[in-house]
């Protein structure tokens, strides 16, 4: 189907964008875009295969045995969102409030009594070094690489010596090192296609922002050789409005090494494209030059030299630290978060929709039986006990077979998501720690850069009404 044909007709819900807070696209001056899994997106298990398969390869050159890491990578067992408590080796599932809810040591699930034992009435500092947040799909085959360590940690005693907070940190050590020195992006630029995703939608996207006015910038902190190569794959050639895909872009900023572009005053530098020499921008200069491409820089030099700021500008990146929050800590930008995730958990949420929806009545029916339970306790103990024991027998009952077919209604559908971790963005009937980072940190979110074709750039984006739990129970009671 034609994107216009969609325009037209009813947009599916996996291309919808979703908003948390009101967003009026006639008031933004310019759109900004991250590049990788925010333009670029990398196929998946392809990627993610080959950086595991390279991490292990430099781990092995630093003196670890093949062995420790030996697995397959498998789907189920990975996701990112999840929390790796390094003393332990254990991956833990948070809701919103820090509460552990799932937890997997190599590939074995703990119980509730060990979550409990470990977890329960102790706060998580997850920004200590005792905890690693996996909140970027780039660290999904670091993930995969813990888990296979720490199951063969667990069942050889030939590798019961190694400690799992060293080898932890020694992955992370090593698949940063394998993405900073090339040694991935080399692999992947002989061979693009095989590795990133070509949406034809993108090209017409980008025309439609910019032809209404609005100015489109890139910031990434690929350098140019790498986003050179992805994004003539991605645009060159695809519109005749433009010689190549720099003309789509009114300021290019490679090197930006987010987060410190929002939060240091790193210089801005320009590029050489023949030679990829760099030299420091002049202080004097009054504006950015369209089709000089620039390196490092920080945002308040950014805003002066663009002489656009604050709410006037969109973010848009995949990554809730690097591009969501430290944008939203340090300036008035608006963001929209890319969750790739999202057109499956959507379809998932589409097919379940009907046992989804009694779910949730079961569970607010759950709530106000366990009400009545108490209030029909209460009276027992204040003289009404004989006339009130049948039907509190009764209730009891009721409520403890509701609680159980809640539990399996609860457990089949979250299985349907990932038969592990459940959804990304829930956890039972609360949001994820992922979830509600999204809710807190992006003004609007959608699955990919081209469902914003499907809707005019100068729309009022609105947030549905948020209802409260009183007013969950009054629907619940009027029904």
């Amino acid at each position: 189907m034609k994107r216009d044909d969609i325009y037209k007709n009813s947009i599916p819900a996996g291309e919808l964008i979703f908003v948390n807070r009101n967003l009026r696209l006639s008031s933004i001056k310019m759109v900004g875009f991250d590049m990788d899994y925010t333009l670029a997106i990398y196929k998946y298990p392809d990627f993610e295969i080959l950086a595991m398969n390279k991490t292990i390869e430099r781990l092995v050159e630093k003196g670890y045995p093949y062995e420790l890491f030996e697995g397959n990578f498998e789907s189920s067992y990975v996701m990112r969102g999840l929390v790796i408590d390094k003393l332990s080796g254990n991956v833990l599932k948070l809701d919103k409030y820090n509460f552990v809810h799932r937890a997997m040591h190599g590939r074995r699930m703990l119980t509730y009594e060990e979550r409990y034992s470990n977890y329960r009435n102790k706060k998580l500092d997850l920004f200590s070094d005792d905890f690693m947040w996996l909140d970027t799909l780039f660290s999904i085959p670091e993930l995969a690489i813990i888990i296979n360590a720490v199951e063969n940690i667990r069942n050889q005693k030939r590798f019961q010596h190694f400690r799992y907070a060293d080898v932890i940190t020694d992955v992370r050590k090593s698949i940063d090192e394998v993405h900073q020195d090339n040694t991935l992006k080399r692999i992947i630029l002989a061979d693009i296609p095989k590795y990133i995703e070509y949406d034809p939608f993108l090209p017409q996207t980008l025309h439609r922002l910019k032809s209404n006015g609005k100015k489109l910038f890139l910031l990434t902190n690929s350098h140019w050789d790498y986003t050179n190569a992805l994004m003539s794959y991605l645009l060159n050639n695809r519109m005749k409005e433009y010689r190549d895909w720099t003309g789509y872009f009114d300021i290019i900023i490679v090197g930006a090494r987010k987060p410190e572009f929002f939060n240091s005053d790193n210089i801005f530098y320009t590029v050489n494209i023949s030679n990829l020499q760099t030299r420091p921008l002049e202080t004097t200069i009054a504006s950015f030059v369209k089709g000089v491409i620039y390196q490092g820089g920080n945002i308040k030099d950014f805003e002066r030299l663009s002489a656009i700021r604050g709410e006037n500008i969109l973010y848009v990146g995949d990554h809730i630290y690097g591009d969501i929050l430290s944008s939203k800590k340090r300036t008035l930008w608006r963001t929209c978060m890319i969750i790739p995730e999202l057109e499956k958990e959507i379809k998932v949420s589409t097919e379940n929709i009907r046992d989804i929806k009694s779910l949730t009545r079961m569970e607010m029916q759950s709530i106000i039986l366990d009400r009545t339970l108490n209030s029909v306790k209460f009276s027992m103990k204040n003289g009404k006990r004989s006339s009130l024991k049948r039907e509190l027998e009764k209730l009891k009952k009721k409520h403890a077979r509701l609680v159980q077919m809640i539990g399996i209604r609860r457990d089949e559908i979250s299985a349907k998501y990932n038969i592990i971790w459940g959804s990304l963005l829930r956890e039972e009937n609360e949001l994820s720690k992922f979830g509600a980072q999204v809710e807190d940190y992006a003004c609007v979110y959608t699955s990919r850069v081209s469902n914003f074709f499907n809707i005019s750039p100068d729309q009022y984006l609105v947030s549905p009404p948020k209802l409260l739990p009183h007013e969950l129970e009054i629907e619940e009671l009027i029904r």
